[in-house]
């Protein structure tokens, strides 16, 4: 008898390209929070007392560099910087700043400012020279620069998909109009990318609040108003169009954070009134997907993806926020925890700080794995360009091929590590397969004991 026996082992790896940007969060009443070390250790030092948006950013290594309600700006050193009062964001907007570099600069960076409900400040923007005031930074000249008015409280931040420049993308008021701006090395655009897409929002109150996020990839924009709607987009980080609009949910209350999972499969959304949903993106009828993975009796805010892709929650008045700590995973396999993450006292409120959602993206790499002697081959599935990718097969071996063929001459377990660049960042990655010896053949039989 002849027998032919084939293992195949098909690893999915997620590779991080999260890089230090994100590392350090600042917000709601004196709170923070410090990922350097992979998980969030409290930080006590910050200066907002704020009861919404806000923004934080660190270097690529993780060291911060500053923060803001949209009103002040403080340095590294918790020091408000020199010109840096007097932002015309609100402390009751849900996402009054957001921080941006720009691009092919390593000194400048563009914050971003959103009025409350519609007020005459609107849509304005300040630029930061880090290297002014011994390198702990100051609010140039270009300052409350006016962009339009009014708008939504929203604002959604992901790189072209150049991987350069930047999209900001907002919502104007009383309209259905989505304003896609374009930030270059010459500037932002003064025309934006205007898409008249979903529901138009109005009313009088505080309809325009809400949040608008797009996935880590900048393939999907999801977007609530606590008007009582939430509506997923596709979206185009060539274009700046938005098209295929979904309404996922309508009800009362205030709905107002909203998150993708790390690989963009879920979306997760609050509703302040003591409610937090799953959609399952990948479902035929997505908005019958709806899972409640809380109904209690907490008010519950905005949903930030943390740069160890966990998903944190602002729960209003508490001095813990709660974590979704697989959100890739539909269902109460998530695991949602309500008041998982120490504040050390300190107070969450509504907000989060509003990061560039770039920041987070994840592509995964396929590893093929047969017996020794025989090829294994490992490749990337992403819809972002890999410009390079060094690989360590654990052997002794490396490749800087981007979908390398290896054959291991032993059989064993080994540690295999990646090194990518995207236009998006760099990540390394690693994790052990095992090569197993070929079956051996007794007479008519094959012994699978071994592979």
């Amino acid at each position: 008898m002849k027998t032919k026996f084939i293992i195949l082992l098909l690893l999915m790896i997620n590779v991080a390209f999260s890089q230090g940007e994100a590392n350090i969060w600042y917000f709601g009443y004196n709170a923070g929070l410090d990922f350097n070390s992979g998980n969030p250790v409290a930080l006590t030092n910050g200066q907002l007392h704020t009861d919404e948006g806000c923004a934080t950013l660190s270097n690529s290594s993780g060291q911060l560099l500053f923060y803001t309600d949209g009103i002040t700006v403080y340095n590294r050193n918790h020091q408000i910087m020199p010109n840096g009062s007097d932002l015309l964001g609100h402390p009751s907007s849900s996402q009054s700043a957001t921080i941006v570099p720009k691009p092919n600069s390593n000194n400048l960076f563009y914050v971003f400012t959103i009025d409350y409900e519609s007020h005459p400040n609107g849509f304005k923007y300040s630029v930061i020279d880090i290297n002014l005031d011994s390198g702990l930074g100051d609010v140039t000249t270009q300052k409350n620069i006016s962009v339009y008015e009014p708008t939504l409280e929203n604002i959604a931040i992901t790189k072209h998909n150049n991987g350069i420049d930047y999209w900001i993308v907002t919502h104007g008021w009383d309209n259905n109009s989505f304003n896609a701006y374009l930030l270059t090395s010459t500037g932002l655009s003064s025309i934006p990318v205007t898409t008249n897409i979903g529901a138009t929002i109005t009313g009088i109150g505080f309809q325009e609040a809400g949040y608008m996020k797009i996935a880590p990839s900048g393939s999907k924009l999801a977007f609530t108003s606590v008007s009582d709607i939430v509506q997923l987009f596709d979206f185009n980080n060539s274009t700046g169009v938005l098209s295929n609009e979904i309404t996922l949910l309508t009800e009362y209350g205030e709905l107002y954070g909203i998150e993708f999972s790390p690989n963009e499969n879920v979306l997760y959304v609050t509703n302040t009134f003591n409610k937090l949903y799953q959609f399952d993106l990948l479902a035929s009828d997505i908005p019958n997907s709806k899972f409640t993975l809380y109904n209690g009796s907490k008010f519950l805010g905005a949903l930030q993806l943390g740069p160890n892709y966990k998903i944190y929650l602002a729960v209003i008045g508490q001095n813990k926020l709660g974590i979704i700590k697989n959100p890739d995973v539909f269902g109460s396999g998530c695991n949602f925890i309500i008041d998982e993450i120490d504040l050390a006292g300190k107070i969450s409120q509504s907000g989060l700080p509003s990061f560039n959602q770039s920041f987070f993206f994840s592509p995964s790499i396929n590893v093929t794995s047969n017996c020794v002697g025989d090829p294994s081959v490992f490749n990337f599935v992403t819809n972002q360009t890999v410009v390079s990718a060094t690989w360590d097969f654990g052997d002794g071996s490396t490749s800087t091929s981007l979908s390398p063929s290896h054959t291991y001459a032993n059989p064993g377990t080994y540690n295999v590590s990646v090194s990518v660049i995207t236009p998006f960042g760099t990540g390394t990655k690693n994790t052990t397969i095992t090569i197993f010896a070929k079956p051996t053949l007794l007479a008519d039989t094959v012994s699978l004991k071994q592979c």
